[in-house]
């Protein structure tokens, strides 16, 4: 609060001008009065231009506390703006902020996703691999059971064939050998009935001599080819285990 406005000199000269203005035209009636009637009149001019002193000091100070409430009301409306516009800004920033957590939310999601379905992804690779290795596995034992079963045949029939022809070959010298044993046999009836006219001859040869006297003959085979279909991939087959090589 400022202090209540003072009266000047000059205001009181202003005041006081017209009143010595008024006592210099009417100083001849002032004369007629009474000593008291003039001390009582100057009393109350003292009080009345006091009065109006202090109603000018008051109006002065309520121009200027009208003055300051005008210019503190401009500046708070200015602040008002102010703050509009701060809290405006700020209400951006919120919403902001907010569009920005979610988009941040749904790109961790995405990112969540994207190692779910790398990870899935992996997982079906990694099962295909091994089921077509288990089926590449698989195949070269049915081909090793196949290739094994078919020279067990090819052997199989290799050995009848060869047995039969046996037989047939030991039946043809059997035969072979009783045809000699007879020939053997009249030619000894025979050597007998001359040697009885003449020297004895020698005992017959025994048997294991003819045998050993026979040409062993072993009729030719056809040569086991077995086949073998390769599988695209790389397959190798042992005698016990099968070792497959996926490209």
């Amino acid at each position: 609060m400022d202090e209540p406005h003072r009266a000047s000199a000059s205001d009181l000269e202003s005041l006081e001008l017209p009143q010595r203005l008024s006592t210099t035209t009417g100083s001849s009636s002032t004369e007629r009065r009474s000593w008291g009637d003039s001390s009582r009149s100057n009393g109350r001019y003292e009080e009345h231009q006091l009065f109006k002193l202090q109603l000018v000091a008051t109006r002065k100070q309520l121009k200027h506390q009208e003055a300051r409430a005008a210019k503190a009301e401009e500046e708070l409306v200015q602040a008002t703006a102010y703050l509009k516009r701060v809290n405006d800004a700020r209400l951006v920033a919120l919403q902001e902020a907010a569009k920005a957590k979610e988009e941040l939310v749904l790109l961790e999601d995405v990112d969540l996703q994207r190692h779910d379905a790398q990870r899935e992804a992996s997982e079906a690779k990694t099962l295909a691999r091994r089921l077509n290795r288990d089926l590449v596995v698989r195949a070269a034992l049915e081909e090793g059971r196949r290739l094994g079963l078919q020279e067990g045949l090819e052997r199989a029939r290799a050995i009848a064939l060869k047995q039969q022809d046996g037989d047939a070959e030991d039946e043809y010298y059997e035969n072979e050998e009783a045809v000699d044993a007879r020939s053997l046999l009249l030619q000894s009836s025979e050597d007998t009935h001359e040697s009885s006219h003449s020297a004895p001859s020698e005992p017959p040869a025994p048997r294991w001599f003819w045998i050993a006297l026979r040409p062993f003959t072993n009729p030719p085979h056809p040569p086991i080819t077995p086949t073998f279909q390769f599988h695209p991939t790389a397959i190798f087959l042992r005698s016990t285990r099968t070792t497959s090589y996926i490209e």
